[in-house]
């Protein structure tokens, strides 16, 4: 009789969750940000319900930059330490109370100046996720390669893709450059995504699945949506120390 109740209980939760879950995790559809208005990293995280960021190491810091910017007066300065003892270094900021679906388009786009020429192979610096309470939340992230050129990183269950060697383009040190992410957001096998670098294609996936199967959300799983979008030093693996800026960020269903 217990197990009865049990079992019924969940097959109710799991038609509640999925009949209201639009309504339950709500959030923007769009985000952009210049960083035009700040005038300290705490400025940016003033709004404590839609900002969140993570900075591992004490001498790592974000802050305003009116010295190398893309546009306006001020761009917003990543500077984080190399990974050391295993410990991975993240330097980066994201806006978590977004709301994007299966079935919709979204691009996720911003401006970039990496100021080192260093290998920085696994380096992360835009991550398209679904926040969670425990651990790691599921989603897309596009990283550097070992041939300084953009690859695919899924956080769930498929293989990373890397740009073609025959048709590699390099991604630009000590220079702006626009990094774009367009995906059509499926929990099947007919997704797709079109990586961008200053408005070249370099990379297109097809029939790929762009969103994790959902499963009950307080077990760490997904909601066949995304919510988070994270720039800055969201991973650096190597030992290199790194400044990283960035600048007119927009998010958007197209």
């Amino acid at each position: 009789m217990k197990k009865s109740t049990t079992y019924f209980t969940l097959i109710m939760l799991v038609l509640f969750v999925s009949c209201n879950k639009y309504e339950i995790f709500d959030g923007d559809n769009f985000y952009n940000e210049g960083f035009e208005n700040y005038t300290s990293y705490n400025d940016l995280m003033s709004d404590e319900r839609n900002y969140f960021s993570q900075i591992t190491y004490p001498e790592n810091y974000i802050a305003p930059d009116s010295i190398i910017k893309h546009s306006g007066n001020q761009s917003m300065k990543f500077f984080g330490v190399g990974t050391k003892n295993d410990f991975l270094c993240k330097c980066s900021y994201s806006h978590r109370y977004l709301a994007f679906w299966e079935g919709e388009t979204i691009v996720v786009s911003a401006w970039y100046y990496i100021d080192s020429d260093e290998d920085l192979p696994w380096l992360f610096i835009m991550d398209l996720e679904e926040r969670t309470n425990i651990g790691a939340g599921p989603g897309i992230r596009p990283y550097i390669s070992k041939n300084n050129s953009f690859g695919i990183n899924f956080k769930y269950n498929q293989p990373n893709v890397e740009q073609d060697v025959d048709n590699q383009v390099t991604i630009p040190r000590k220079q702006w450059f626009k990094l774009s992410m367009e995906v059509y957001l499926s929990q099947k096998k007919n997704g797709w995504i079109n990586l961008y670098q200053n408005d070249t294609l370099v990379l297109n996936l097809v029939d790929v699945q762009t969103l994790p199967t959902d499963i009950l959300y307080f077990q760490q799983g997904t909601k066949g949506m995304y919510n988070s979008a994270e720039f800055g030093i969201t991973a650096n693996p190597t030992e290199v120390d790194l400044t990283l800026y960035v600048d007119d960020i927009e998010v958007y269903v197209k």
